[in-house]
């Protein structure tokens, strides 16, 4: 793709209203508007649920800019089902990221504006689908996400109800490997902290939230998946003793949290994909290698077996392509404002955090909670 193309993409897709109208799907991806009906051999995927089914929160953003907590129940005799998360969706295209977003900041529209980035990278070449790198996260036992749902009377209408998720590591005392362990048998360990929040599941239809939350997204095939801790959360499902199927989780990314860790792990993705020196490398190199690195650095040429991170987050910070795609959308916390924005007549300059929001199923889990 021609750098010019290449630009004009990237802005018109990453840039798209939170309304989830935004412009067409990409050219050259597979045009999908009821992405409920998809599904994907290595990601089962079913209907996106609304955001807040049965029993909207309690809780939520206030007037201020910031959000309050749906508090986690005090519940000593409330019953547990333990789950693992065994797929993560990511949209394919805007209609999808308008699917699996929510309303974050209570403004009655649709928020997900990393989805809409993943959805313009991916317009512009194959080599930045994240996609394939989630599945096979998947297939390697990368990602480990633990949810423990409390409840009474019954998992399927509660009167009490409420979650606490864990990033976890596996326990090879179950005698099996990935991805087997997602399937149903699997033990666990937790780590702390594993914040909890309150929500309600009625007739199977769960949703809990807002809260604070511990979040893995696979980037680049073979690297680690970020570690990206989302305020305001939420997590809505099916749920039973044995599955939670049209799962939906989104939150917002702190704007400290988006330049410590997403920029880098965005400027990984797109050095991945300028070391396979495919159609795209030329592109990424042109737009975003302003150091011009990427041709002379012996890790990012396809012999090496070395990481390539010839376009680094400084790169995409000073470059206003990606600092438009990644400006924050989300006015969640008054005391911190948009660094990407100078200009404070500019609507979006006391935004301080990233929408986000993915598909997701789980699966049966055992472990123990911290």
């Amino acid at each position: 793709m021609r750098p010019s193309l290449a630009l004009a993409v990237l802005l018109a897709f990453g840039c798209g209203d939170d309304t989830g109208a935004g412009p067409p799907d990409a050219p050259g991806t597979d045009a999908r508007p009821d992405a409920a009906t998809d599904a994907r051999a290595d990601a089962p995927r079913d209907a996106p649920l609304p955001d807040a089914p049965g029993d909207a929160p309690a809780d939520g953003p206030t007037s201020d800019g910031g959000w309050t907590p749906r508090p986690y129940p005090d519940c000593p005799d409330c019953q547990h089902a333990q789950y693992v998360v065994a797929s993560l969706v990511t949209p394919q295209t805007n209609g999808e990221a308008n699917d699996l977003g929510c309303d974050i900041d209570g403004n009655l529209t649709v928020d997900n504006r990393l989805g809409r980035v993943l959805v313009s990278l991916r317009a512009v070449g194959p080599g930045l689908d994240v996609q394939p790198a989630v599945d096979q996260a998947f297939q390697d036992g990368r990602v480990i996400m633990l949810h423990d749902v409390e409840y009474k009377p019954t998992l399927a209408t509660t009167a009490v109800a409420g979650i606490r998720a864990f990033v976890g590591t596996h326990d090879p005392s179950d005698g099996l490997v990935a991805p087997t362990f997602y399937l149903g048998n699997g033990r666990f360990m937790a780590a702390p902290p594993g914040d909890g929040f309150g929500g309600a599941i009625v007739s199977g239809v769960g949703s809990f939230g807002p809260g604070s939350l511990d979040f893995q997204l696979p980037l680049v095939i073979g690297q680690p998946p970020l570690a990206l801790r989302l305020e305001a959360a939420s997590a809505s499902g099916v749920y039973t003793s044995t599955t939670v199927t049209s799962g939906k989780l989104c939150g917002a990314i702190p704007i400290a949290v988006e330049r410590a860790v997403l920029i880098p792990g965005i400027a990984d993705l797109m050095s991945a994909a300028v070391k396979r020196n495919d159609a795209v490398s030329a592109t990424l190199r042109s737009l975003f290698d302003a150091d011009m690195s990427c041709s002379s650095d012996p890790d990012c040429t396809t012999a090496s077996s070395n990481r390539c991170r010839c376009i680094t987050a400084g790169e995409l910070e000073n470059n206003s392509v990606s600092r438009t795609l990644l400006s924050p959308d989300l006015d969640l916390d008054p005391s911190v404002d948009n660094p990407f924005v100078t200009d404070p007549s500019d609507p979006s300059y006391f935004n301080d955090a990233l929408s986000v929001g993915v598909g997701f199923t789980a699966n049966r889990a055992q472990f123990p909670s911290p």
